[in-house]
């Protein structure tokens, strides 16, 4: 019996079965703000968590429409916001973390619509490196099943490595078909299909600032193709270029069944490797959630893949 086929979450499904690619499915963002929120009030639409201030729920919905700053929820664990009356805001890539009363969530967040709260108030913490790993369970059962563990044995690991990483739990990233998921800072590199064996050699990879390319589905940084050329450049073409600075991306106007993307990479000082690919965009069947599994109701999904390649 193929049990993947039997199985009841749509991660396990879409990993196994399906054959869509990881790279090239990152969300988009220039900026991503963590605000603390207890847990058991988070609801499936984030935004309507319970308790949430309309107010500030108005203002983001507002700034997404005009600005590439993505919002989410994460799990203050130790913070009882009902007798605290204050929270965290964490934004990223910059790490800077703010205690915001509750009463002036909303005023904080309008400095998001220019720039960023670090403009405009002192950061009370500057966290280096972290990991945000989705455990939004009422979302998606996937996010439970497999974020929880590996958010838990990760925090073990870079603990007892003495290593300055930060994990926290968070609401829903993106992508439910892709969980465990997770977005590490300052790289932004987004990871999917995450489980709890890959903790260990995900931790290895984060210390020493490599791709984890088993679960990389790219940088949050990048637009789609561009995503897909950093991830072939970096996991798959060759291992000179792993950790090799990127100069620049150039992407042509793509038409709908083919992207052309040059990469330009920093081997060594004064010397550049161009490698150019073609891109070739590609229909999946999938379930893009377990609500969909339960169903039955699969969905095509259409996804930038690597058709050639040259290097010059």
């Amino acid at each position: 019996m193929n049990h993947a086929a039997a199985s009841p979450f749509c991660s396990i499904r879409a990993a196994t079965l399906g054959g869509e690619p990881l790279y090239g499915s990152a969300i988009r963002a220039d900026r991503c703000v963590f605000i603390s929120w207890p847990r058991p009030w988070w609801d499936t639409k984030t935004l309507w968590s319970r308790h949430f201030p309309d107010t500030a729920r108005e203002l983001i919905m507002k700034i997404r429409k005009s600005t590439k700053t993505r919002f989410f929820l994460f799990d203050p664990a130790t913070r009882d916001l009902a007798h605290d009356r204050s929270l965290s805001v964490i934004c990223m890539p910059c790490g800077a973390a703010h205690q915001v009363p509750l009463i002036d969530l909303t005023a904080a967040l309008e400095a998001y619509e220019t720039s960023c709260l670090c403009t405009t108030r002192q950061a009370d913490e500057i966290i280096k490196s972290s990991v945000f790993v989705c455990t939004h369970s009422n979302r998606d059962q996937c996010c439970a099943k497999f974020g929880y563990g590996f958010a838990k044995q990760l925090r073990m690991i870079t603990e007892a490595s003495g290593a300055e990483v930060r994990v926290f739990e968070t609401s829903h990233l993106g992508g439910d078909r892709f969980a465990g998921t997770a977005i590490a800072f300052p790289s932004g590199t987004m990871h999917g299909w995450l489980r709890l064996g890959d903790a260990a050699s995900f931790a290895e990879a984060l210390l020493t600032n490599r791709i984890h390319a088993k679960t990389y589905r790219g940088s949050i940084f990048l637009d789609r193709p561009a995503q897909v050329a950093e991830a072939f450049v970096r996991s798959e073409l060759s291992p000179r270029f792993e950790r090799t600075p990127i100069k620049s991306f150039h992407v042509e106007a793509p038409t709908d069944l083919e992207q052309r993307v040059s990469v330009e990479i920093a081997e060594r000082e004064g010397i550049s490797v161009f490698v150019d690919l073609v891109l070739r965009q590609q229909s999946y069947q999938t379930y893009s959630d377990c609500a969909d599994l339960a169903r039955g109701a699969a969905g095509e999904a259409k996804r930038w893949v690597v058709d050639r390649w040259s290097e010059r």
